[in-house]
């Protein structure tokens, strides 16, 4: 309310006020009967004038709150009305605040259909609230993009998903077809609903490259271990031909010579073998470039 409706209030009780004391000193005076009627009169018509002001001012008001309810009070005229003005300002925030939300929303919604990983959520009637393209490829939805029953009721997903409590925290590891997937479930309330969030990633290609990684380390382990105990037979072996090779053979028996040459040999191709293995296990990773053909 401005300061001119309280002004104007104020002259109208102040003018009521006068009448009813006008009206009441002319009968204590015993005055005419036309002059009390004149104060009378004028008493209802001042109390008629400010209950019409009041509510012509409450009309207003009603109107700039149902425009403000319907979402564009910017049609009502302010007029100087600080209750309409603290109206409009606080719809601009809301406005500001939900083009804000809706823009968070988008992002969101844009972030979530482009991750890999796939992200179902259900309500309490298990429909789909919210999946993203990664699921639908998972569910062999096509281009639909929805979940029809014959999911439900053949895909391998279906009881995967309807397993999770659907009140709990819980992570699960399934595979279909030799792949592995990871199976992550939650559970929450929104606006007194019950909802279930499951994000779903393929971990097969991971869970083998650790598998190479392990069988990497261990053959390098088995190779290093190889290694130490051949080469200390390849040295000695090799030291013994030398020195049979420069004493008279009638001193050995004439096999001993090719026997110790066999076993240098062989150990030899073995260090080799061990070694190019080595080698092979830690291949660089690959440097892709463009050639031209």
């Amino acid at each position: 309310m401005s300061k001119r409706e309280y002004i104007h209030i104020l002259l109208r009780i102040l003018i009521l006020v006068f009448m009813i004391l006008a009206s009441v000193w002319t009968i204590l005076q015993q005055e005419s009967p036309v002059r009390i009627s004149f104060a009378v009169g004028f008493t209802l018509l001042a109390i008629i004038e400010l209950f019409s002001y009041l509510l012509r001012w409450r009309k207003r008001i009603q109107a700039v709150l149902v425009s403000f309810e319907a979402g564009d009070p910017t049609g009502v005229p302010v007029e100087n009305d600080l209750l309409a003005s603290s109206l409009l300002r606080i719809s601009d925030r809301i406005r500001a605040t939900r083009s804000s939300g809706e823009a968070n929303q988008i992002y969101l919604d844009l972030l979530v259909r482009h991750l890999e990983v796939a992200v179902l959520c259900l309500d309490d009637r298990n429909k789909v609230v919210l999946a993203n393209d990664s699921f639908f490829e998972l569910a062999d939805a096509g281009q639909a993009r929805r979940l029809t029953p014959k999911f439900w009721d053949r895909h391998w997903l279906a009881p995967v998903i309807q397993a999770f409590p659907s009140s709990e925290q819980a992570s699960e590891t399934v595979s279909n077809n030799q792949k592995f997937y990871s199976v992550r479930h939650t559970s929450f309330i929104l606006e007194g609903r019950s909802f279930r969030l499951m994000t779903i990633a393929d971990i097969d290609s991971e869970l083998k490259r650790k598998e190479q990684q392990a069988w990497q380390e261990l053959l390098g382990i088995l190779t290093h271990e190889i290694m130490n105990s051949i080469a200390p037979v390849s040295s000695l072996s090799q030291s013994l031909e030398e020195r049979m090779s420069q004493t008279d053979r009638g001193e050995y028996p004439s096999d001993w010579l090719a026997a110790v040459q066999a076993i240098r040999n062989r150990s030899s191709n073995l260090l080799r073998f061990s070694e190019d293995y080595r080698r092979l296990s830690r291949l660089p990773d690959p440097d892709l470039q463009e050639v031209s053909l």
